[in-house]
């Protein structure tokens, strides 16, 4: 169980996209000398430019978060951050496909029982599910 949730807090964590198709790569980053800075393989500095797009993973399709994460590329942004899942369990979390993250026990979110499909064609509902769609979007 602690590890499952130490899983989700870092999935709600700073997520540095390294893929060609969407942000700059950040694959060549580590510590400055005096280990107090991110730099580049080649020392420059890395700077950070970020956005918060917290609701991506229940409020977006494939298609519009992909128009959504290529504006940011286009715009220079570098990482985003997102939360996996509405911490709001008040309002109805489900993804825009209708995938809920958890089961739900008594209004509430139960983290032991995430609701997960085999397999992950998006094409097919019963092989696809809310971590299926988050995965694709990070």
């Amino acid at each position: 169980m602690k590890k499952f949730l130490a899983c989700l807090l870092l999935l709600n964590s700073l997520f540095f996209i390294n893929t060609t198709y969407l942000f700059a790569n950040t694959c060549d980053l580590k510590l400055s000398p005096d280990n107090r800075f991110l730099v580049h393989d080649d020392g420059t500095p890395y700077f950070p430019n970020g956005d918060t797009c917290w609701q991506i993973p229940w409020d977006l399709t494939r298609s519009e978060a992909e128009t959504y994460l290529q504006t940011r590329k286009n715009q220079k942004f570098n990482l985003v951050l997102i939360n996996s899942f509405d911490w709001d369990q008040s309002r109805n979390s489900a993804n825009r496909y209708g995938d809920q993250p958890f089961v739900m026990v008594s209004g509430k979110y139960d983290a032991s029982q995430p609701i997960t499909t085999p397999g992950n064609n998006p094409n097919n509902s019963t092989e696809y599910d809310y971590w299926d769609n988050l995965e694709y979007i990070i």
